[in-house]
């Protein structure tokens, strides 16, 4: 026969996979800081455009992902003393399923002071004669802590009846003893630190001498 001259086109089929754009490091975030935090997002290059977001590695049972979006939030709440820093890796597909190359992640968790301070001094006032006059410095408050103290507080029974140096410590009773009226008085101090964290209360006590 004459011959028949054939054609056959090759269609283009897109095989080239994304390319993580986002940075290998998340920002840190500090411990107690709050479960359910966005603490990354997932950002990729594709010739025909991102399908979805996957999330493996080390630590990805801690995550989760959007798989829509590319952010990534952390479930539980950070721990400094628990686990300083954490690693997974994200890929990224297209529609015709290709997938990058994993990027890993590592993201940093800052300690915090969570420690309280600790009072120290007594849990009883020296005590003091009755009509000895009002505005007495009757007891002074001292604690310990790692990073030092901020600020103390009063609180409890008989409170009212005093004033408290927040910067100092020292409590001053305000009014004039009388043990016909008052025999004895008891009230609580506090002392809390720079990072908010508050001591246990303390329970003094202060008689009157008749």
């Amino acid at each position: 026969s004459a011959p028949q001259n054939v054609s056959l086109a090759i269609t283009d089929v897109d095989d080239e996979a994304p390319t993580i754009t986002s940075e290998a490091i998340a920002n840190p975030i500090a411990e107690n800081s709050g479960a359910g935090q966005e603490i990354y997002t997932v950002t990729a290059s594709d010739n025909v455009g991102i399908d979805s977001y996957a999330i493996t590695g080390t630590d990805a049972s801690a995550f989760t992902i959007d798989t829509n979006s590319g952010v990534v939030t952390l479930t539980g709440n950070p721990d400094f003393e628990t686990q300083n820093s954490y690693t997974f890796e994200v890929t990224a597909s297209d529609a015709a399923g290709n997938t990058s190359a994993p990027q890993n992640v590592s993201l940093t968790v800052t300690d915090v002071d969570d420690e309280a301070p600790v009072i120290n001094s007594s849990n009883s006032a020296n005590p003091i004669a009755e009509n000895s006059g009002a505005g007495q410095e009757i007891y002074t408050v001292t604690a310990s802590d790692n990073i030092g103290i901020d600020s103390y507080a009063i609180t409890g029974t008989d409170a009212s009846a005093f004033t408290i140096d927040t910067n100092t410590g020292v409590v001053t009773l305000t009014g004039n003893p009388d043990f016909e009226i008052q025999e004895s008085y008891s009230f609580e101090v506090t002392a809390s630190d720079a990072a908010g964290n508050t001591s246990a209360p303390q329970n003094v006590s202060l008689a009157i001498t008749d």
